[in-house]
């Protein structure tokens, strides 16, 4: 499937990408410039500890690997 996608810097349109093959990535025709569109982006979670929690999860972690 293709898609037309208007470029986020120049916002000329560009027609007929195959988003899906290159995760959402694309070079724009007109001014040359890489973006990606997020809906096509696979994205990954990241776990996020605040200082506080460090000690609790040095406790979860020591449990679970005796």
């Amino acid at each position: 499937m293709t898609y037309d996608v208007a470029c986020p810097i120049c916002g000329r349109v560009n027609r007929r990408l195959y988003l899906e093959e290159t995760e959402g990535w694309m070079e724009c025709e007109y001014c040359g410039n890489s973006t990606q569109d997020l809906r096509f982006a696979k994205t990954r979670k990241i776990p996020v500890f605040r200082m506080d929690q460090l000690k609790e999860l040095e406790i979860w972690l020591a449990a679970t690997n005796a």
